[in-house]
């Protein structure tokens, strides 16, 4: 999609073309985690890979040493065989009880229950009219604006995001000009815009920041009219963000 609707490009002097990247991840509901909750999580998720690689048997012993350990602590005889006998219907009785001591803390807050949690968010930055709207990169002599795409993904996203731009077509153009102060020309701007899709499990963690580039945001698709002033940008970006 090309955007030229209501600009004269008459007596442009020169075009600069810039790559843009719109970065998708899933949305993220809950809050994050603090280093004691990561660390509770690291160390189930450990305890819960260590059983499934058990075979019944083994888990059955585990179970059973642990059950005659407990008895002898508290002076009880387990010297008959039958006594450590258990049925199917009384392990999965204990199993029940088993997971009855745990209960998950409430991680839904005020905030993630406004939240949209249907919709994806992307990577989204506020142009003032002397700035482009980053994710943006210049392009250069000698590299397609897709092959920009890739370079300003390396370079500011970390290898957990495991980004990924499909294809070397832009998925939309949005054109418009500017006059320079100092010498009163006019030039022309091509922004082309590229889908980076990230990985399910990254959350938007560690974005390397950009030189002089601060306000950036995760925003939906919805709520870019309240962050994007430039109607004929938003209308660009709208035509394209949008759930596959």
């Amino acid at each position: 999609m090309m955007n030229t609707r209501g600009r004269s490009l008459v007596g442009v002097r020169a075009w600069n073309l810039f790559s843009g990247l719109c970065i998708r991840r899933p949305t993220v509901v809950t809050p994050e985690l603090n280093k004691l909750e990561q660390d509770t999580l690291d160390m189930l998720a450990a305890v819960e890979f260590e059983k499934s690689c058990l075979s019944a048997h083994e888990y059955r012993n585990q179970l059973e040493q642990a059950r005659l350990t407990s008895a002898l602590k508290k002076g009880h005889s387990l010297s008959s065989s039958s006594s450590s006998l258990l049925t199917a219907h009384e392990q999965e009785l204990e199993w029940q009880l088993e997971t009855k001591k745990f209960t998950p803390l409430d991680r839904v807050t005020a905030q993630a229950v406004n939240r949209e949690s249907t919709e994806r968010e992307v990577r989204g930055s506020n142009p003032t009219f002397a700035s482009l709207p980053p994710p943006s990169r210049l392009g250069q002599p000698g590299n397609i604006p897709a092959l920009m795409a890739v370079k300003f993904a390396e370079r500011h996203l970390p290898c957990e995001s495991k980004c990924n731009i499909i294809g070397n077509a832009p998925v939309a153009v949005h054109v418009y000009r500017y006059r320079d102060k100092s010498s009163g020309s006019r030039f022309g701007v091509q922004m082309y815009f590229f889908n980076a899709f990230v990985d399910r499990t990254w959350h938007g963690e560690q974005i390397i920041s950009i030189p002089g580039v601060t306000d950036f945001a995760w925003i939906t698709r919805d709520d870019l009219g309240s962050f994007i002033s430039d109607k004929r940008l938003l209308r660009v970006l709208r035509s394209f963000i949008h759930e596959y």
